[in-house]
Formats: structure tokens, sequence, C-alpha cells
């Protein structure tokens, strides 16, 4: 889920763009106050993610919450990526927020305890590693697609993938 926390920082530079003043870019001339909803309505949803997550876990099991948290990312992506209004922007960013609750509150319990006891310390630094890197990658892609027609799309529908 580090991609999804990390991509939004160059998708709202070209989404604040006016469309009519800069074609190329498309973005919907967000105001201030709609760039804060769309970035804090990701945090809204992850912190309901993380309040029910543990208790779908314990309910449904975590491999069955994980797996609903893989396609919440990739429907939210797909969301973001095909938006054509303000509004789905905002319900994009909540369902990839409940999916990034849900990953955040079980990923660790879940490799907790499938790794073995002498590497599970090991391969908790690992997931931390790679949300890390999902961050990394987020900031390559944002540079890769900011002058690339529509490419706020581009960023915020790589997620999917």
């Amino acid at each position: 889920f580090g991609y999804d926390t990390g991509v939004i920082s160059g998708a709202m530079i070209l989404m604040r763009s006016e469309r009519d003043n800069c074609p190329r870019y498309g973005g919907y001339g967000l105001s201030d106050f709609q760039v804060e909803v769309v970035v804090d309505s990701t945090i809204g949803g992850a912190i309901l993610g993380a309040g029910i997550g543990g208790w779908a876990a314990d309910l449904y099991g975590r491999h069955r919450v994980l797996t609903i948290s893989a396609i919440l990312f990739t429907l939210g992506s797909l969301m973001l990526g095909l938006a054509m209004n303000f509004i789905t922007l905002i319900f994009g960013r909540i369902i990839v927020g409940i999916a990034i609750g849900f990953a955040s509150h079980t990923v660790p319990v879940y490799l907790g305890e499938c790794a073995q006891p002498q590497i599970r310390g090991k391969v908790l630094g690992c997931f931390n590693a790679f949300v890390v890197f999902g961050q990394i990658l987020a900031g390559i892609l944002d540079g890769a697609f900011f002058y690339v027609h529509n490419g706020w799309r581009l960023m915020l529908g790589f997620g999917a993938v």
C-alpha cells in the first residue's frame, strides 16, 4: 500500500491544473478544499478499514480479508484512473483507503503467524521495506508520467497493477 499512499502527491499537481488553461494535463482545477478532501478521504477510509479489519479477520479469516483488500485496491485504483468527476475521485480514494486499512492491520499479523520464529523479524522488516519501496516507486512514476497527457490517470490507475 506504499504506492497508494505516495502517488497522490504527484497526481494532485496535475489534477489541480485547469482543463482549459492546460489541456495537456487534463486536470479538474481543484480548489484547495477539494484537494484536501481527495487526500483526506483516503485517511478516512484507512481508519474505517483498520477499525473493521481486525473484526473481519477474526470473523472471516485473515486470508479472506487480504483477498478482499487486494480486490479493493484494484477496484479503487481503476475507479481513480477512470474518474470523470470529483465525486468519483473521492469514492475511489475511500475504497483505496479501506484497502490500506485492511492491509495495514492484517498483513503484519498474517506474516507473523506464517513465518518461522527464527525469521519472523526479517519477514516483517521486509514488509516494511516494501511499503517504503512502494512510496519510492510512486515518486518515480509520478515523475515519469508528469508530462504525459492525462498522466495523473496513469499515476492513479497504475495502482491496479
